[in-house]
């Protein structure tokens, strides 16, 4: 099984960044010794694909198999980490009309020091961004960032900041044992003012879309 930057699950194309990631969430194998398997592709890179690499695959799938209803970063990392290349990416496959998701765990302007939102204006549709807890205690203890910050004060700023630029905004939260998930929906609709998405656990205890 070969390494995978680019892959289809029904009908979306998602694309692989990166598996470096600032969270070591207790539910992710990232950091674990664990395979990084999903649908039997290989989400292990071998190395960062670039830019070029990844815009061929995704010209190699449309011509081969079909236009993709939406193409999202998404993976076993945080795709905004490579922030110049998603931005890249995104504009030549807004070039083509296609419509383009984030998933990310909204750390971005942590990473980078800076609100990067703006610069995602016009190219992401739609960004989905792990919440993952109602309390900074929680959120910690779960994610074990590697930031000594309120990460979690930070994350629900993202998400404010994301929805005055890109149209369709939600949070996400996997679904485990313990997990309140009643007082994460009331973060997001009565604070955030966004709607939450809960992703179940497979068998094998992974989140059934990554991130």
């Amino acid at each position: 099984m070969t390494s995978t930057s680019v892959y289809s699950l029904d009908q979306f194309l998602y694309i692989n960044l990166t598996n470096r990631c600032t969270s070591r969430c207790q539910f992710c194998p990232v950091g674990k010794d664990e395979s990084l398997e999903v649908d039997g592709y290989d989400l292990e890179l071998a190395k960062e694909p670039s830019s070029e690499e990844i815009l061929t695959a995704v010209d190699n799938f449309i011509e081969n198999y079909f236009i993709p209803e939406e193409v999202v970063f998404c993976g076993y990392g945080e795709p905004t980490i490579r922030l110049k290349e998603l931005i890249e990416i995104s504009k030549a496959l807004k070039e083509k009309g296609l419509k383009i998701r984030l998933n990310t765990n909204g750390h971005g302007n942590l990473i980078h020091k800076r609100n990067i939102v703006p610069d995602l204006k016009g190219l992401i549709d739609e960004v989905r961004i792990s919440l993952n807890a109602s309390n900074s205690q929680d959120y910690k203890r779960i994610t074990k960032s590697k930031f000594d910050e309120d990460v979690y004060s930070f994350v629900k700023l993202f998400v404010l900041e994301c929805k005055k630029v890109i149209p369709r905004v939600l949070v996400s939260c996997v679904e485990f044992k313990g997990l309140d998930v009643a007082s994460i929906k009331e973060v997001a609709e009565k604070e955030l003012g966004v709607p939450l998405m809960c992703r179940e656990q497979d068998k094998q205890g992974l989140p059934q879309e990554i991130i």
